[in-house]
C-alpha cells in the first residue's frame, strides 16, 4: 500500500466497514502499525460514534486499546485507495455464534450502529 501523509479532510465521502467476528472493537486506520492516519481526529470521532452505540473498545494507533498491527486490513486499504472512512467491527464474543446469541444480542447491539453509518455515509 503507497504511504499516505497528506489528509482527506473535508474529501472524504462514504463510510465501508468490515464484519468480523470475536472481539468487542472498532477498528479504524492505521491497522497495520502503530501510526495514527493523516484524518485520524475525523476517523477518532466517528469511531467512538459508532462505538456509543455497541460499547465496543477502539482498536486503532495510539489507543490504548491497539494489540497489535494487522497488515493486509481492508479497511487500511479503503481509506488509502478511495478515500473513504472506514472502520472494522469485531463483532460478537466467538467465531462461530449460536443463532440465539446472533439474533437476541448481537444484532440488536450493532445494528444502531451500522444504520447511523449509512446516515452519515454521503459525507460522515
Amino acid at each position: 500500500m503507497k504511504e499516505m501523509d497528506v489528509a482527506f479532510g473535508e474529501e472524504i465521502m462514504g463510510v465501508y466497514i468490515d464484519v468480523h467476528s470475536s472481539g468487542g472493537y472498532t477498528y479504524y486506520p492505521w491497522g497495520h502499525k502503530n501510526k495514527v492516519s493523516p484524518d485520524d481526529e475525523s476517523l477518532q470521532a466517528l469511531g467512538r460514534k459508532i462505538s456509543s452505540f455497541n460499547q465496543y473498545k477502539l482498536w486503532a494507533p495510539n489507543q490504548p486499546d491497539f494489540l497489535y498491527p494487522a497488515s493486509g486490513d481492508t479497511s487500511d486499504y479503503m481509506y488509502a485507495r478511495f478515500g473513504v472512512s472506514s472502520f472494522g467491527l469485531e463483532i460478537g464474543e466467538d467465531f462461530y455464534e449460536s443463532c440465539k446469541l446472533f439474533e437476541e444480542e448481537i444484532v440488536p447491539s450493532n445494528l444502531p450502529a451500522l444504520i447511523y453509518a449509512a446516515k452519515v455515509a454521503k459525507k460522515p
